[in-house]
């Protein structure tokens, strides 16, 4: 019998201890020191429960939307404000007040009593899904201005897919031994696949659809004598953001219908401010409250530039613009 060579095995130990060795400071060297938020881990689960409340409140509307439920027939003397959206106007990684329209009615309201702010907005609601609540709940509640947020992935018409945002949740394990370098590796997958998508929902052929759903869009809301405006809300500043709404601005141009894009104002009111600084939370990349801040602002000073507010008189007809 040949005896084993200990010389021979203990190089091979010494040879696997250094590569483990040097793996671990390049994986240490790509992903970084934890960042200052904390424990992505942590984090994860702070955004979770934020929106584990959210949708309990959502509970007690009819809708599922984070609005406490509302009369089809509005108050005698009261304007009501619809605004219409996705996961902005549900406040996804936000207190539920903390959302734009929130904070509009708030602002609103400490001006103009007599006015009634509804929040029409679900996760992952695109224009079409939007389209398709007005048509079959929306109208019946005859808002006298509706108020259609816009947000770069509305144009997806569902002709293309991109990874489920939710696939973290299959590996939590490795959160818990390296959060950093596991948060690492899933954002960097899911940014290419959404970015991947978002090219193609603002390919020239996608674009066309999503035109004539618009045309269409109009149609309905003339029919029904609704006004109505369009708000483009950034989830960020500066080009990352930039380059789809100066697209959809482009789009828009053409079209015969009003809206204001309130991301050049983004960008200069929020400058100082680091991507991190405006992220609803340091697990999820929604608006965050300074985002949602300078939403609001812009939004009532375009609803009272374009003297679309009522004047602080309940009960009256003369309360309503004309």
């Amino acid at each position: 019998m040949t005896k084993p060579n200990n010389n021979k095995r203990w190089f091979k130990l010494i040879i696997v201890a250094f590569t483990l060795m040097a793996v671990f400071v390049a994986l240490k060297t790509y992903v970084g020191p934890e960042p200052e938020t904390g424990n992505i881990y942590n984090w994860n689960h702070y955004n979770d429960s934020l929106n584990r409340a959210n949708q309990k409140f959502a509970e007690g509307n009819p809708h599922h939307f984070t609005d406490r439920p509302r009369n089809i027939e509005k108050d005698s003397g009261v304007f009501r404000i619809a605004v219409l959206g996705d996961s902005f106007v549900w406040g996804d990684g936000l207190p539920y007040d903390s959302a734009w329209s929130h904070k509009l009615e708030q602002k609103i309201l400490a001006k103009y009593p007599n006015v009634e702010v509804m929040h029409w907005g679900i996760n992952g609601w695109s224009t079409k899904d939007e389209l398709a609540f007005y048509l079959a709940d929306g109208r019946k509640y005859k808002p006298d201005l509706l108020i259609i947020g816009f947000v770069d992935n509305d144009p997806d018409m569902g002709r293309f897919q991109h990874m489920d945002p939710h696939f973290r949740e299959n590996y939590w394990y490795l959160y818990k031994i390296w959060p950093g370098l596991a948060e690492k590796i899933f954002s960097d997958a899911y940014a290419k696949s959404y970015d991947a998508w978002l090219n193609r929902l603002y390919g020239e052929e996608n674009l066309t659809i999503y035109k004539q759903l618009w045309t269409g869009f109009m149609d309905t809301l003339v029919k029904n004598q609704q006004d109505y405006f369009v708000v483009l809300t950034p989830a960020c500043i500066f080009y990352s953001c930039d380059k789809y709404y100066n697209i959809i601005d482009s789009v828009f141009a053409s079209m015969p219908f009003e809206y204001i894009n309130v991301t050049a104002a983004c960008n200069e009111k929020l400058s100082t401010y680091s991507y991190n600084d405006l992220l609803a939370n340091p697990a999820n990349y929604h608006p965050g409250t300074k985002l949602t801040n300078v939403f609001a602002d812009e939004v009532l000073e375009y609803l009272e530039s374009s003297g679309r507010l009522p004047v602080m008189v309940k009960d009256s007809a003369d309360a309503f613009p004309q």
